[in-house]
């Protein structure tokens, strides 16, 4: 499991840490292992799940209440 910390501004204006991890699965067959990624899955600093929006760097909280965009 990889894990990124990305920086990000809330609709608050409050800076935010992002949370990343991407897993990844090796999967054995009869002539060689194959490793695949799993989609990452994105969190807020205090482990709030974000659900990804119309933007791929914008984010929002499972209750739609804050709204963080990534800064890049």
């Amino acid at each position: 499991m990889r894990t990124e910390i990305l920086p990000a501004v809330g609709n608050d204006g409050a800076p935010y840490r992002v949370i990343r991890r991407t897993a990844s699965v090796t999967v054995k067959r009869s002539q060689r292992a194959l490793t695949k990624n799993r989609p990452a899955k994105f969190y807020l600093g205090n482990g709030d799940r974000l659900l990804r929006t119309w933007d791929e760097d914008t984010f929002k909280t499972e209750d739609g209440e804050l709204l963080v965009k990534l800064l890049r």
